[in-house]
């Protein structure tokens, strides 16, 4: 029909296309071509179109988002789109269902329970490091009071037993704050690894000693290498 009919029928451009003079105009809800004013939807075509929704077969929505106010859009697959989609599904259940060991139709029940067992297991971890936190505090501490001293500065060295890099850095920062001026260096286990941590206060760095010098230094007793900051430094075997 004239493009300038279609526009008085309320006829709505979605798709942002030139149209000329003669467009098409997909209508829903009208019983035949010369009642589109009773159709509930209208629109310019912007595609592939059937005669009515019976010849498309399977259906699957897949997005719908909105693209104006009012609009929203619909985007679906069908035919042999909709065949791959689900084979790709099906695929997918199968593989999940052979990794937990279950059937499909249990497949939701054993994922829910492992993310409940997940979250529990987190939890239980949180627990612990705090209680692990709370030691490597303790073993940094008894470090300082056992420590020896060159001109007031305290010279930290030892092994932490149960630890992880985190917990190090915050036993570093502990120590520095509360000698004042040190140089620290601490070896522990990190995931199965030899790791070293080296601290140098403030104070320190201005004479000229680098944490990263320390750590480039020794890291080779760990058949390892490293490096860092003036402040702080570490190693890895």
């Amino acid at each position: 029909m004239p493009r300038s009919e279609a526009e008085k029928l309320g006829a709505m451009a979605l798709f942002g296309e030139k149209y000329g003079s003669e467009v098409r105009v997909v209508a829903i809800g009208a019983a035949n071509e010369t009642l589109l004013g009773e159709a509930f939807s209208r629109e310019f075509c912007g595609g592939t179109h059937c005669d009515n929704t019976g010849q498309i077969g399977g259906f699957k929505i897949i997005k719908e988002e909105s693209i104006a106010a009012g609009v929203r859009r619909i985007t679906a697959l069908t035919g042999t789109g909709l065949n791959a989609y689900l084979e790709k599904a099906s695929d997918i259940v199968d593989e999940l269902s052979a990794m937990l060991k279950v059937p499909s139709e249990a497949l939701v029940d054993r994922v829910g329970q492992l993310i409940k067992d997940n979250k529990k297991l987190s939890k239980e971890l949180r627990t612990a490091a705090k209680a692990s936190g709370s030691d490597v505090m303790a073993e940094a501490k008894q470090l300082l009071q056992k420590c020896e001293k060159i001109n007031e500065s305290s010279i930290i060295i030892g092994r932490l037993d149960a630890t992880h890099i985190e917990q190090a850095r915050e036993a570093v920062d502990m120590l520095k704050k509360k000698a004042k001026s040190a140089a620290i260096v601490l070896g522990f286990e990190d995931d199965d690894r030899a790791t070293l941590l080296a601290g140098m206060t403030d104070d320190l760095i201005k004479k000229g000693l680098k944490a990263g010098d320390i750590v480039k230094a020794i890291a080779p007793i760990i058949d390892g290498g490293g490096g860092g900051r003036p402040q702080m430094a570490q190693a890895g075997g």
